[in-house]
C-alpha cells in the first residue's frame, strides 16, 4: 500500500486529537493503485464504556462518506483506528469484523504519541489475513 506523506501526518495528528479514545474512519484514494491520498474522520459511536478499546462506525455515516469520497473522485479502500496504548496489532474482534478485500490500517497510540502503524488485508479468495507493507511517498 502507498500512502501520501502529508495525508499520513495529517491522519496522525487527528488521532492524538482523539487520544485515550479510539479515533477511526475510513481511508481514501485510488484503489487502482493502491494508493491512500486522504482520509475521511468518522465519529467513533461505542459506549463511553467501550470507547478507549472499541470502535463502532455509523453505517448511514459511512455511506454518506462513500457519497462525499465518489465527488471527489476518490474511493474507499478501507478503515483505520487507533489502539490506545496498546500496540499496532489486529485485536480478536477487528478480525472478526474484517470485510475481505479491505484494507485495516491500525495505529498505535501510546502516551500521546504515534508508537507504531501496521495494515491487514483478509483477502477474498481464502479469508486468510495478512499483513500490508507501507511505503510513504511524497505528494
Amino acid at each position: 500500500m502507498l500512502i501520501r506523506h502529508e495525508a499520513l501526518g495529517t491522519l496522525k495528528t487527528s488521532l492524538l486529537g482523539t487520544y485515550p479514545e479510539e479515533g477511526c474512519g475510513l481511508l481514501l484514494g485510488q484503489a487502482d493503485r493502491f494508493l491512500v491520498t486522504d482520509f475521511m474522520q468518522l465519529e467513533n459511536t461505542a459506549s463511553p464504556d467501550r470507547a478507549g478499546k472499541h470502535f463502532v462506525l455509523d453505517p448511514l455515516k459511512v455511506y454518506e462518506a462513500e457519497r462525499e469520497a465518489e465527488k471527489k473522485g476518490l474511493d474507499i479502500l478501507g478503515f483505520y483506528h487507533s489502539h490506545p496504548d496498546h500496540e499496532a496489532a489486529l485485536s480478536e474482534e477487528d478480525r472478526r469484523y474484517m470485510i475481505p478485500g479491505m484494507f485495516y490500517m491500525i495505529l498505535s497510540i501510546v502516551k500521546g504519541r504515534c508508537r507504531d502503524i501496521r495494515v491487514f488485508e483478509k483477502r477474498e479468495s481464502n479469508g486468510i489475513v495478512t499483513e500490508i507493507f507501507i511505503l510513504e511517498v511524497a505528494a
